[in-house]
């Protein structure tokens, strides 16, 4: 493992030349203005593809997890005026709380975003017992903190779980304690996924063996893997509820630990900027691209023509007297180049016109939906199969809601 710090250059890090220069021409100098970025800011440097986005955003996460290649370490030990002089066998300062010897806890421990973690340190705060004993108008005067960083740390300071001495967990070859097992118990996580947690949550551990509460849980979810499967959750709840759901109704789909919390907060947010998903008040709904979207990205010229002339409902013969091949050619491309095709907002459909009988007048009345959707569901759908009349389906719960919503509002016109 390769140890940095947040003064170092973005030179210590695995990016490509041109990476470098984009991050430069941002302003992105050091690891620690790099760990300050937001998503959008990246988006925003002039002439960066998705592939460096995500290159530039992996390398972040896994800065934060301290799961990859590079471990984020202090450059030197600052001196500490005024925290605590004891140290006990850990290396952590020993307080007395309630009459009680405990271990006190870094900073680093809070689950704060990095640039609070910079100016608290800047001001020579390194432990919670410090940031305990100052008053609100204290921590307003340090610098970029601001009402929100005092907010957020009065909520942190809050759930900060102090360990007696004598319960020194500091033993890296320990089990999994409560609050892994609880995490990794959520629910969340698919078998072949758990596993692959299970080995990042065990290096957490050993690399904070204090960390409990909410400040666990923050670094936790930093996790690559743990992200992932909530971004996962997210788009499948969407997803089932027939691309658009109620953020109470989505609330409810999360484990118990996530809830109301910041952390969902900042997943969903980070889901916005990454144009994943999109909420109009209460209302959330996936950004999945459109077929003419897809069909457009298509690279070969007479292949993108052929997919424009079949949404446009010209028949295969007609397509192949064109290009000079049978039907048969041209229903082999077809089929080829949609088994490549991403999710598509269209594919909601499928389920319907697969089981029901429905013929292109009544899907754009009943939908409002342009004829290319129509004919790009009857593309990839399986035919020859027994159909039930089109009001069947309002009993049918395969069917996402919202599409039998549409459906019964339709038939009773």
């Amino acid at each position: 493992m390769i140890f940095v710090t947040i003064q170092d250059d973005i030179n210590v890090l695995h990016f490509t030349n041109r990476v470098k220069n984009y991050l430069r021409k941002c302003g992105v100098n050091t690891v620690g203005e790099l760990l300050d970025a937001s998503p959008q800011e990246l988006r925003n440097i002039y002439h960066v593809g998705e592939r460096s986005v995500e290159a530039i955003a992996r390398q972040q996460r896994e800065l934060r997890s301290m799961t990859g290649e590079f471990a984020l370490v202090e450059k030197e030990t600052p001196e500490k005026e005024d925290a605590p002089a004891q140290a006990g066998t850990s290396g952590r300062p020993v307080i007395v709380r309630n009459g009680q010897e405990v271990f006190d806890v870094p900073i680093e421990e809070l689950g704060l975003p990095t640039l609070y973690y910079r100016k608290l340190k800047e001001a020579g705060l390194h432990y919670t017992s410090q940031l305990e004993q100052m008053r609100d108008e204290e921590i307003l005067k340090l610098d970029r903190i601001g009402r929100t960083g005092l907010r957020t740390l009065r909520e942190r300071l809050q759930q900060v779980s102090y360990m007696p001495v004598s319960q020194n967990r500091s033993n890296p070859d320990s089990e999994l304690d409560k609050d892994a097992e609880a995490f990794l118990n959520s629910g969340l996580f698919q078998p072949q996924i758990k596993e692959k947690v299970t080995g990042e949550m065990a290096l957490l551990r050993r690399r904070h063996p204090f960390l409990s509460g909410m400040p666990f849980l923050a670094m936790a979810y930093d996790l690559p893997s743990a992200r992932l499967s909530v971004k996962r959750l997210i788009l499948s709840s969407i997803d089932e509820n027939g691309g658009e759901i109620t953020s109470s109704v989505l609330d409810q789909r999360y484990p118990s630990n996530l809830r109301g919390t910041e952390i969902i907060r900042e997943i969903f947010h980070e889901m916005e900027a990454d144009g994943q998903i999109r909420q109009s008040g209460s209302r959330i709904e996936a950004m999945d691209s459109s077929i003419l979207d897809w069909v457009n990205t298509l690279k070969d010229e007479r292949t993108r023509e052929i997919f424009l002339m079949r949404l446009s409902g010209a028949t295969q013969d007609r397509i192949g007297e064109k290009y000079g091949v049978t039907h048969q050619r041209i229903n082999m491309l077809l089929k080829d180049v949609l088994s490549k095709r991403p999710k598509l907002r269209e594919d909601r459909y499928v389920s319907l016109y697969t089981n029901y009988v429905i013929d292109k007048k009544t899907f754009v009345k009943c939908f409002g939906e342009p004829e290319t959707t129509y004919y790009y569901v009857r593309q990839i759908c399986p035919r020859g199969m027994d159909k039930e009349p089109l009001e069947a389906c309002l009993d049918d719960e395969r069917i996402p809601e919202k599409i039998r919503q549409e459906v019964r509002k339709y038939l009773k016109k």
